[in-house]
């Protein structure tokens, strides 16, 4: 198993939490995480870097969960949309 296969596994099992760098530098002993991760990047996961460091300077890491299905609103048929979107603009109206 590669480095990028190890640390694409961790991330999995991990569920979209975030893992720190350090953990992928110390406890899994892979120094160049960072490239490992640009890797999977390229090969089509997607993988979120945080806008935040720890006080050490490492950044979280997380893999997104793709979504497979249509959002709610599309799976819908036109009746409950159409009803729906009755009810958003009568709740808007500045007479109720």
């Amino acid at each position: 198993m590669t480095q990028a296969d190890r640390i694409l596994k961790k991330l999995k099992d991990y569920n979209g939490a975030w893992i720190n760098g350090q953990y992928f530098n110390t406890t899994m002993m892979i120094s160049q995480y960072h490239t490992r991760i640009h890797e999977l990047q390229h090969r089509g996961h997607k993988i979120e870097g945080s806008s935040f460091t720890d006080k050490y300077g490492f950044k979280s890491y997380r893999l997104l969960t793709e979504r497979k299905t249509a959002p709610p609103e599309f799976n819908r048929s036109p009746q409950t949309f159409n009803q729906d979107k009755e009810l958003e603009t009568l709740t808007q109206s500045p007479f109720i």
